[in-house]
């Protein structure tokens, strides 16, 4: 059994108690989304962040790839990212944190675990059911009062300065606060003000979501459904006992008589563990009523002699009852509000930075790229399936991501997964998920990837290393959107738009047998071909410069600039790794450090230097970044026309261009 306390962000002070019997396997969903177990509406929440795993006796946490991530905090340990390196799922000791959230915005819970011993008490044992059931004949319930009765008492007690001003001094304290934990605290001082026998208080409060609330709204007035959940345990002294587990039985006389009752002998009203290891010898419940709805019940105990609580008791506990509903129902209107509010403050800064941010991670400015980001804004609010193509670290990823940020499914998840990394078979688990038993070692159910991308966006990179029998799978996905976990029997519907990748040639895979023709063309509904560095040089200084600026924060290095002759040396160079072989260089750069705010060619590594003998022949030079990188153009021409002896096709080829190119950068240089 175990609870978790919602310590900071939106919705603190909130709190979800497990069933106490829990069964091997048992996850308990955390998210966005209302329709998960522990619901947490924030904006940097994801839709399902993660879930609570209950395995061979030990809780655990998994999270489920969320946006912002989370981190464990336990006392003398490090903070722990749940991340790829570090591990998404880890096992939760008592008293462990979770931040849900980034740096900037995060939900804190607390993780409180409780032994089977602890346990046990907080529930009735089920044989004591029938012998616990005794009505007011048995002399068991000594008083009621109902709820229709509470505007006589308040006009009773308005005839009486002394409890009027008790009940006036007692309400002042609950108004004084709209945090929900300081209204209840309040609440409890003031009942032990209003009433000196009383030795401990349980606060007990309805769970259901505000749908369920709003319904009963409108005439409901059953409690069936009702989920009373512990909020607040204390003493006189204000010390939390919330290991003594409240009364069922006094919680089901309130509810089902909607009324406030003293329970006289309490043991064999209730003999529950929790009753006769407290000594508890009456108990007074009362519903916090708000309209018709009971949206919690208060008890109240004493343990120094049997009878003390008496009718003045009952009717004081009434009427303050009305006012503290009325106080814990504005707090919990104004956190519901206020959750509200900061949900659309950050879906309206999302909505403004969206446009502002456009392709944030993505650096280009040459033609080549400005014609992809014409291609992403054309599809990326449609549910077509995109095939993007490219050499490797042309940032195929990129493209994925900024394709699912813009379309309307970007407060959904996004998935990626590199298809060669795993093998066939932990691949197949980790797509599709598979059911407990399914092989050896699958001690729990798990997710695929597809489901957990549901109403999201799954990225499948180096779709072309998958063996025939995984792209039939796939191929049914897109045909059906349906997936079968392993071990399953019935297949699960999906809703998840598909961006796969590759570097190789599926087409040419295709001709060859190496990839099923059926497949490409499902894959290849919207295609997307990312140009090599190479083909897009006017990005180059750009690139460079933003890599030098990020990896000199990073180190904590003074910030510096290329200059222009490392600049044009970069230009000249052919990157065959492309974007990835020029991050790496200025990283390299950056470790190695140099003296100076600039960046000097020497500086660079000698594959790149190697391009100076060219430029040592252009001569020095002279006017802009773009004239210079034309004269260098200019003699790269005729240098490669000499070599072989003015064969425009030769010519063409060893420059990996078109001969209609060549043609058309000779007329442009006149020559």
């Amino acid at each position: 059994m175990f609870k978790i306390v919602v310590e900071k962000g939106p919705s603190a002070g909130q709190s979800f108690l497990s069933p106490r019997d829990l069964d091997e396997g048992m996850t308990f969903k955390v998210g966005r989304e209302p329709n998960n177990d522990i619901h947490l509406p924030a904006s940097f929440v994801s839709s399902l962040h993660g879930e609570f795993v209950f395995h061979r006796q030990k809780l655990y946490f998994r999270d489920m790839r969320s946006t912002n991530g989370t981190s464990l905090h336990r006392d003398g340990e490090p903070p722990r990212p749940l991340d790829e390196k570090n591990g998404l799922v880890v096992q939760l000791l008592d008293q462990d944190r979770l931040e849900l959230g980034s740096s900037d915005a995060s939900i804190t819970l607390r993780i409180d675990l409780f032994d089977d011993a602890e346990a046990r008490d907080g529930d009735r044992p089920a044989a004591a059911d029938k012998e616990a059931e005794r009505d007011s004949e048995d002399g068991v319930v000594l008083a009621v009062t109902r709820l229709e009765k509470v505007r006589e008492l308040e006009g009773r007690f308005a005839e009486d300065p002394l409890r009027a001003s008790r009940i006036y001094r007692a309400s002042q304290l609950m108004v004084s606060s709209l945090n929900l934990r300081i209204v209840c605290e309040s609440a409890c001082a003031a009942i032990f003000e209003l009433l000196p026998s009383a030795t401990n208080i349980s606060l007990l409060l309805d769970q259901r979501p505000p749908s369920s609330e709003t319904e009963a709204e409108d005439g409901a007035t059953s409690t069936e459904n009702a989920d009373f959940v512990p909020f607040l345990s204390v003493d006189r002294e204000g010390n939390d006992v919330s290991g003594e587990r409240p009364s069922r039985k006094i919680v089901s006389q309130v509810t089902e008589r909607r009324a406030a009752v003293i329970l006289g002998d309490a043991p064999s009203m209730d003999p529950s563990q929790s009753i006769i290891k407290a000594q508890i010898r009456s108990l007074i419940g009362a519903p916090l009523a708000v309209g018709e709805r009971i949206i919690g019940v208060i008890q109240v105990d004493n343990r120094t002699s049997q009878g003390l609580f008496a009718a003045d008791d009952l009717e004081a506990l009434v009427v303050l009852a009305r006012q503290m509903a009325l106080a814990i129902e504005n707090a919990r209107l104004f956190q519901r509000v206020k959750v509200a509010e900061e949900r659309l403050t950050g879906e309206n800064t999302f909505l403004k930075n969206t446009e502002a941010r456009r392709f944030k991670d993505i650096i280009g400015e040459s033609q080549p790229m400005r014609e992809v980001f014409e291609l992403i804004d054309r599809v990326v609010d449609t549910p077509a399936t995109i095939l993007v193509t490219g050499e490797t670290g042309t940032g195929k990823e990129l493209i994925a991501r900024a394709v699912h940020y813009r379309s309307q499914r970007r407060d959904k998840l996004f998935v990626a997964q590199n298809c060669s990394a795993l093998p066939e078979s932990l691949l197949e688990s980790e797509l599709f998920g598979h059911k407990k038993g399914a092989f050896t070692g699958a001690d729990v159910d798990k997710k695929g990837l597809f489901e957990i991308a549901h109403a999201g966006t799954i990225f499948l990179d180096e779709i072309g290393e998958t063996s025939p029998a995984l792209q039939a799978k796939l191929l049914r996905v897109l045909q059906e959107s349906e997936i079968r976990p392993l071990g399953a029997m019935y297949p699960k519907k999906i809703d998840a738009r598909v961006i796969a990748a590759t570097n190789r040639n599926l087409e040419e895979e295709v001709r060859e047998g190496r990839f099923r023709e059926d497949l490409y063309y499902r894959l290849n509904v919207f295609p997307v071909r990312l140009p090599p560095l190479r083909d897009r040089r006017d990005d180059i200084p750009l690139l460079a410069e933003h890599f030098l600026q990020k990896f000199c924060k990073e180190y904590n290095r003074p910030l510096v600039h290329f200059s222009p002759e490392a600049t044009l040396l970069m230009k000249s160079y052919p990157w065959p790794g492309n974007i990835r072989e020029l991050e790496n260089e200025v990283q390299r750069l950056v470790i190695y450090g140099f003296p100076g705010d600039l960046v000097l060619p020497e500086h660079l590594a000698p594959r790149l230097r190697r391009a100076q003998n060219l430029l040592d022949k252009v001569g020095p030079p002279r006017g802009g970044l773009k004239a210079m990188l034309d004269e260098v153009e200019r003699w790269i021409l005729i240098d490669t026309l000499g070599n072989y002896d003015n064969n425009k096709t030769r010519a063409a080829e060893a420059l990996e261009i078109t001969r209609e190119g060549l043609h058309k950068k000779l007329n442009r240089f006149g020559i």
